[in-house]
């Protein structure tokens, strides 16, 4: 998963920098050292932008999700959990005639 988010990443990040490239060779800007040294620079940014963001993407998007499902399955284990609608000892054992 974290290699195709890095593919992917990189891909979209680098295309608007191809493809500036190629539209500026046949124009004077793409004879100019400013325009290779700030695509230089893009290409850089880009790069270290895509190996930096999978990791973090993987981190906002799934962990906090498989926390909380862990937690849940440690409460469940522990008998602390419910879900709504169903028997609450804490709460419904009175109503079904037995003490708490």
């Amino acid at each position: 998963m974290k290699y195709r988010l890095l593919v992917v990443l990189l891909m979209f990040g680098m295309l608007p920098i191809v493809v500036m490239f190629i539209a500026a060779r046949q124009t004077p800007l793409g004879l100019s050292r400013e325009f290779h040294s700030t695509m230089a620079i893009g290409v850089m940014v880009t790069s270290l932008a895509g190996l930096i963001s999978p990791g973090l993407i993987r981190q906002w998007l799934f962990s906090n999700r498989i926390q909380k499902m862990k937690e849940f399955c440690q409460s469940v284990k522990d008998g602390s959990s419910y879900l709504e609608g169903n028997f609450r000892p804490d709460r419904d054992a009175a109503c079904c005639g037995e003490a708490a």
